[in-house]
C-alpha cells in the first residue's frame, strides 16, 4: 500500500469519526482544501487550522451525524484519489452523495484536498438549509 493511500484512508476514517487529533497530525501547516459549489461553505480554504474549523463547523451541523463510506481509493506516490459516500442529517432531513477526493501528501502529510460531488446542487441545498 502506497503511503499516500494510508494517508487517504487514515483522513476518510477520522472525518468520519470526529477524530480531531488524527486529522491534525495529518495536516501540513500549509495545506489548501478545495470546496467547491455555491453553498455558505464553498471556498479555499489554507491553513491547518483554518480547515479544521470548517470541519468543525460541518461537524457541529450535521450533529456529528456525518458518516463516511470509502468505496475505493486510487493512488501515486503522492497523490490519492479517493471515491466516498457520505450521508448526513440536519433535524429530521437526511442527505447521502457521491465525492471524489484528490488528495495531495507530502513526507506522510496532506498538502491539498479537492472535492468532487456528484450532486454539487443537492450539496449545496443541504447545507445552506434553515434549520427546524
Amino acid at each position: 500500500m502506497h503511503l499516500a493511500e494510508q494517508v487517504a484512508t487514515r483522513y476518510f476514517q477520522a472525518v468520519a469519526a470526529g477524530d480531531r487529533s488524527t486529522l491534525e497530525s495529518l495536516f501540513a501547516d500549509d495545506l489548501i482544501y478545495r470546496f467547491p459549489g455555491r453553498s455558505s461553505f464553498a471556498a479555499n480554504y489554507q491553513g491547518r487550522d483554518i480547515v479544521l474549523g470548517y470541519l468543525d463547523l460541518l461537524r457541529e451541523l450535521t450533529d456529528g451525524s456525518l458518516e463516511v463510506e470509502i468505496l475505493d481509493v486510487m493512488t501515486s506516490d503522492t497523490r490519492a484519489t479517493g471515491f466516498v459516500r457520505a450521508t448526513a442529517s440536519q433535524g429530521d432531513v437526511e442527505f447521502s452523495w457521491q465525492l471524489v477526493a484528490v488528495i495531495v501528501s507530502r513526507d506522510g502529510k496532506i498538502t491539498e484536498i479537492s472535492l468532487f460531488y456528484d450532486d454539487q446542487y443537492g450539496v449545496d441545498e443541504f447545507l445552506d438549509r434553515e434549520p427546524r
